[in-house]
């Protein structure tokens, strides 16, 4: 059987056979918008479906406009089943403040898709350790591989070469570089930058990022 559950931002489902689990993330779960909503310097919307009855051998949760699905069996541990729900609700957010074009643009943004969810994830549940682990593994594929710019921001050209866990640590590590440089407000200036009425269309990745 299903159980429901509705908070300020969120209208859930989950399987009453992992109550504990879900209730892990229900209690966290305004929170965790707020923080994300307010990392990104974003407007609040709508509820956001979160269905938390997903099962899935290919990732632990996946976001699609205003809906959450996430696998409850994937993680072990409380926090790690909120940076999941984090890295979802940041989908949920980029897709809101891009009017869809981050992925009407997906060839040129799925890393950095994937980086600012894993960066936002991490900024709402203070994994200093586990942060340090993806940061290592990062540094490791990039002295290893030494990826042009222009490779690793064109989704087909990565995913040729790499396994996808590169978008996730390689991502985070070049937002958080992004926000070193150029200020907290950045990571959400360029979702807002995407959005413009005014953007050109059809560019190549390296064409999109200049």
């Amino acid at each position: 059987p299903l159980n429901s559950a509705d908070t300020l931002h969120y209208r859930f489902t989950y399987p009453a056979n992992v109550r504990e689990r879900a209730m892990a993330v229900i209690r966290q779960a305004d929170a965790a918008y707020e923080a994300v909503r307010a990392t990104l310097d974003a407007e609040a919307g709508p509820p956001l479906v979160a269905d938390l009855t997903d099962v899935s051998v290919e990732h632990a949760g996946v976001t699609a406009w205003r809906k959450i699905r996430m696998d409850l069996t994937d993680q072990h541990d409380s926090m790690g089943l909120l940076r999941v729900f984090a890295h979802e609700t940041t989908h949920a957010f980029a897709l809101q403040v891009t009017d869809r074009k981050i992925h009407a643009n997906a060839r040129a943004t799925g890393f950095f898709g994937e980086g600012l969810a894993e960066w936002v994830a991490f900024e709402v549940t203070k994994e200093p350790e586990r942060r340090a682990v993806s940061r290592r593994l990062a540094a490791a594929l990039w002295a290893r591989h030494r990826p042009e710019f222009e490779e690793f921001a064109d989704e087909t050209r990565l995913r040729e070469r790499f396994d996808p866990i590169f978008h996730y640590c390689l991502g985070e590590t070049w937002v958080a570089a992004l926000v070193e440089v150029a200020g907290r407000r950045a990571p959400g200036d360029v979702l807002r930058a995407m959005a413009r009425p005014t953007a050109p269309r059809g560019l190549t990745p390296p064409e999109f990022w200049q």
